[in-house]
């Protein structure tokens, strides 16, 4: 479990990580929905190093679970919070 700050205090994560050579599917969206129900976690993410599926995509759109790329570590102490368009924006 990875914690973030926001100006409104600490949030709790859980990172599913899933390194793969083809798209994530769902099955990797369920397990970090579940993961975040089980630990009452405030959100939860798949890390995929080869990207998602269609309907993976959908069911993480329908359950708040974020989809991350490897592009998206490097610079996730800069992540602007704030901003609406990034996939991390709206951690409150």
């Amino acid at each position: 479990m990875s914690y973030a700050t926001t100006p409104s205090g600490d949030v709790s994560i859980g990172i599913q990580t899933k390194l793969y050579s083809s798209p994530a599917s769902n099955k990797a969206v369920q397990e970090a929905h579940a993961g975040k129900i089980h630990y009452g976690l405030d959100k939860a993410a798949v890390l995929s190093s080869a990207g998602f599926t269609a309907s993976a995509t959908d069911l993480a759109k329908s359950t708040g679970v974020i989809l991350l790329s490897q592009y998206d570590i490097p610079m996730s102490k800069k992540i602007p919070l704030g901003e609406p368009d990034h996939p991390l924006a709206g951690w409150k």
